[in-house]
Order: C-alpha cells, then sequence, then structure tokens
C-alpha cells in the first residue's frame, strides 16, 4: 500500500479499511514515500518507490489523490505504469492502467452548496480551491459550479481562491477574500472550502477578525475528520467514508488475485453532515429524543433535572458507551454541576466540570470527543427540562455553546501537546540511533527502537539492510507482537 504519508485520520481511515479487508487472507505492507515530486514541489522521499519495481508483491493499492494533489494526472498515470503487470487498484481518484475506488466528490459539494441556498438562503458564495493538479479538488469545484446553475446563482471570479490543502490555506483564502477582493458580511454568506483543513483555518480567521460562523458567515468543508466535530462550531461537512474506501478497494483487489481478472472500479456515495458552522441547530446526536419523559410534577427546570436525574444519567452512560474513564460517577457530578449552575448567575460550576472531564480524557489517553457526544445527550436531556419553564431555554443554549467553546480549546491544546510530545521523541529516538552509526553491535540499536517506537504508537517494525553477498535485504531488527512475526519479506535490490 502506497501512499504520501501517515498523518491525517482519512489517512488512517483508509489504512483501517485496508487491513480489515485483509485480515488473514493477505500482509499488508504501508509505505509512505510522499507524494509525487513535480518541478515546483520535488519530494526525495520518492526513492523508495523505485525500490518496489520489482519487489516480491502480488499487488498494489495506491492513495492516487494524495499521491498526485500535487504533480497532476500525467506524472500519476506515468507512476502507475511502473507496475504494470501486476493488479492496481488506486482510492482517491481513478487513473489510467489501474482500477479505481472514489467517492463522488462533485455530488457532495453540490448537495452541500444547494443545502446553503435552499435551507439557509445563501446567495453570495465563495470557493477555497485546492491545487490545480489535485483531480479531487477540481472536481469539488464542479461541483461547487453546479449548484450555483441548478439555483440561478452566477458565479464571478471575485469569489473564487485558488490555495492549497492545508489549515494556513484558509487563513490565506479568508485574507484574499476580505481584503484583496474587498468582500465582507453583507456582501458574503458562505465560504466552500476543499477540505475541512482549509475550513478549519477559515473559521479560526474569521474569529481572529471578530466575524461570526455561521451569522453573518457560514462555512463548509470536505472529509468529515474528527477535528471536524469538535470545532468550535462543529463543521459542516461531507463524509468521504475513507474506511469504506480502503476496505472496498482491498477486496476488489484480494478477489483479482484469486480470480486472475482486473480488479474492479467502485464509486463510493458521500455522506452530508449538516452541523452547527452552515447554520443548522442540531448536530445528528443533539436530534435524537430524549430518553425520558418530560417531567411529571417539577414546575423548574433545575427541578426537572433532579426528578429526572437517574433517566439522564442512564442517556449519559449510553452516549458515552463506555469511552469516559478515570472520573467516578461523571454523569451525576456533571447533571449536578449544570442544575447549579442554572441557578446561578454567576459561578461556573458546569463550566468546570465539564472542562475538567474534556481534560481528564486527554490525560487517561482517550479522546475528547466522547465529551461532545455526552454535551448533545445532556443539552437534549435539559431541553426537554426546559418545556416547564419556557424562558430559560435561552440561558441553557448559551450554556452549551460556552461548553462547546471549552471543548474546542481543550481539544486543540490536547493535539498541540500530543505534537510537542511525539516530536520530542523523536528527537531523542534519532539522537540515540545515531549514536550507533558505525557500530557493529546492533544489540544496542535492538534496545532503543524497542524502547522508543512503541512510544510513539509503532508496536510493530523491522529493519533491514543488504546484504554483502547479494545485495539483497536482510532483517536486523524486528519487533513482532503476540505469535505474528512482523518482518517485512520483500525482495529488493541494493
Amino acid at each position: 500500500m502506497l501512499l504520501d504519508q501517515l498523518e491525517s485520520d482519512y489517512h488512517l481511515d483508509v489504512v483501517s479499511g485496508v487491513k480489515k479487508a485483509a485480515g488473514d487472507r493477505a500482509r499488508v505492507v504501508v509505505i509512505a514515500g510522499g507524494r509525487l515530486g513535480s518541478a515546483e514541489l520535488p519530494e526525495a522521499r520518492n526513492g523508495i518507490y523505485s525500490e518496489l519495481e520489482q519487489a516480491d508483491v502480488d499487488g498494489f493499492v495506491l492513495l492516487t489523490g494524495c499521491l498526485s494533489n500535487y504533480s497532476g494526472r500525467a506524472t500519476l498515470e506515468t507512476f502507475v505504469e511502473r507496475f504494470a503487470g501486476r493488479p492496481v487498484i488506486g482510492v482517491g481518484v481513478s487513473v489510467a492502467g489501474a482500477a479505481s475506488v472514489t467517492v463522488d466528490n462533485g455530488e457532495g459539494v453540490r448537495q452541500l452548496v444547494r443545502h446553503l441556498v435552499e435551507v439557509h438562503g445563501a446567495s453570495r458564495i465563495a470557493l477555497l480551491r485546492g491545487p490545480r493538479e489535485s483531480q479531487e479538488s477540481e472536481a469539488r469545484t464542479l461541483g461547487d459550479q453546479r449548484a450555483l446553475e441548478e439555483s440561478g446563482i452566477e458565479s464571478s471570479d471575485r469569489f473564487v481562491v485558488r490555495g492549497g490543502l492545508e489549515r494556513t490555506d484558509g487563513t490565506l483564502g479568508v485574507a484574499a477574500l476580505l481584503d484583496d477582493r474587498g468582500l465582507r458580511p453583507g456582501t458574503l454568506d458562505a465560504i466552500v472550502c476543499v477540505n475541512d483543513e482549509v475550513a478549519l483555518g477559515a473559521i479560526e480567521e474569521l474569529h481572529r477578525r471578530g466575524i461570526g460562523v455561521p451569522r453573518p458567515i457560514a462555512v463548509v468543508g470536505f472529509d468529515d475528520e474528527l477535528a471536524a466535530e469538535v470545532a468550535n462550531p462543529p463543521l459542516s461537512t461531507v463524509k468521504q467514508r475513507a474506511r469504506e474506501q480502503g476496505e472496498a478497494a482491498m477486496t476488489s483487489l484480494l478477489v483479482a488475485l484469486e480470480r486472475n481478472q482486473p480488479p474492479l472500479d467502485r464509486v463510493v456515495e458521500p455522506a452530508v453532515r449538516y452541523r452547527e458552522s452552515c447554520g443548522c441547530r442540531f448536530h445528528a446526536v443533539e436530534a435524537r429524543s430524549p430518553t425520558s419523559e418530560r417531567p411529571r410534577v417539577a414546575r423548574t427546570c433545575r427541578l426537572a433535572l433532579i426528578e429526572k436525574r437517574e433517566a439522564i444519567r442512564t442517556a449519559l452512560a449510553r452516549a458515552a458507551a463506555g469511552r469516559m474513564s478515570g472520573s467516578h460517577d461523571w454523569e451525576g457530578r456533571l447533571l449536578d454541576a449544570l442544575a447549579a449552575q442554572i441557578d446561578s448567575s454567576e459561578g461556573g460550576a458546569f463550566f468546570w466540570e465539564f472542562e475538567r472531564l474534556a481534560r481528564l480524557q486527554g490525560k487517561n489517553r482517550g479522546h475528547p470527543l466522547v465529551c461532545h457526544d455526552v454535551l448533545s445527550a445532556l443539552r437534549a436531556e435539559a431541553l426537554s427540562c426546559a418545556e416547564v419553564e419556557a424562558d430559560i431555554r435561552p440561558r441553557l443554549e448559551d450554556l452549551f455553546q460556552e461548553a462547546r467553546v471549552i471543548l474546542a480549546r481543550v481539544a486543540a491544546g490536547l493535539a498541540m501537546g500530543h505534537l510537542d510530545a511525539t516530536n520530542q521523541q523523536m528527537r531523542v529516538l534519532m539522537q540515540a540511533c545515531l549514536e550507533q552509526v558505525g557500530s557493529p553491535d546492533l544489540g544496542a540499536l535492538e534496545v532503543i527502537l524497542n524502547e522508543h517506537l512503541p512510544l510513539l504508537g509503532i508496536d510493530e517494525f523491522c529493519i533491514s539492510r543488504p546484504s554483502t553477498s547479494d545485495g539483497e535485504l536482510r532483517e536486523v531488527v524486528a519487533r513482532t507482537r503476540g505469535s505474528r512475526r512482523v518482518g517485512v519479506e520483500l525482495t529488493l535490490p541494493r
């Protein structure tokens, strides 16, 4: 399996789908050799791909979209030609010489833009495009244009900014729209972004300028990464169903090998996720009906929460689905804190307890996203209790919106802390390995790798080097898990 890098949720989801389909029927070797280089963007890591032309493997799964985002179709087709004679299936974009599993990028964006127009009344819609060489980006651009045409909205170059695929491109895109093009709230209703990373950058820049999302400017993305759900506000986007794509690609490849026939193409339908960043009020979890009946006796929201305490605790536990760790009776404490803050115009008991719970998940190597699901369930139950005290509802909505801001801040802090820790661990590992350069004793290298790589989430690995006799790679250090050996059994030229 060849891809540019193992970094985003998208990458990990596709790999997970491939491994699931492979099961015990095949060994999957994942090689992240960088995106395919171009004259403007050379990629030295691509050398590993040349070594694979004669590798002793039966077939290839390529993340064609990621590999070619900055190099284009021609470079991708030349790359695929290297593996002629063995089945190749691409995930992301179609390419000559290989079967493909793709998502209907254009249709996903078309549905999202039509939703902005028909549900939220947007008519002045900007587009932050990706690289010209990216086929996925261009397909999404066509979907945007099609939706505008169907809605009778004339497209204008003033509303389109060409950029990249990173979060900074969202920041730069907003700056181009507001500073260079002179657009402002009132002349701009919504921004459609090529992916979630760009959308999150756009939201950050709008907030920095004091402009609210979704009012006055809505923002939507594409991918439905984990960060989209915990963003402030949660991001409306298109789910690629990346895991399903990976599973379909590997299944098609295995069937092709068993039947000695070319693998088949497949198009996966996208799934649109409408959240608060486009103006929709309810998240999918929030839209569920409360699990308990409306209060029978209570005449205030606070007393209703107390009356329904056990039923609400059950609903919160069900939303957490066993993912909340490290806190005894967290359901009761969170509910009691909410009831206390409803009665107080100043105190922050609920905010404090919710932030403590979110940080605890990060400390215990969980993910604060579970707190998002819990918050959604608690909101649904609290609004049910507010039926007995109608004027309390706006205050409740403010409390839950502030809790979302807290969760987004905690999630961002945890992500930055994790990145800093990983970088530090990588520096320690690299220094330790460099100290072993030239040493004939591989025992010390094995100790170093066994100590440091698992801390980076790498439980299994194999290090090889060419033998002096025939030039083929020989395993020198390896780590296995359980009884299964992990050595990458490839025969490669020197």
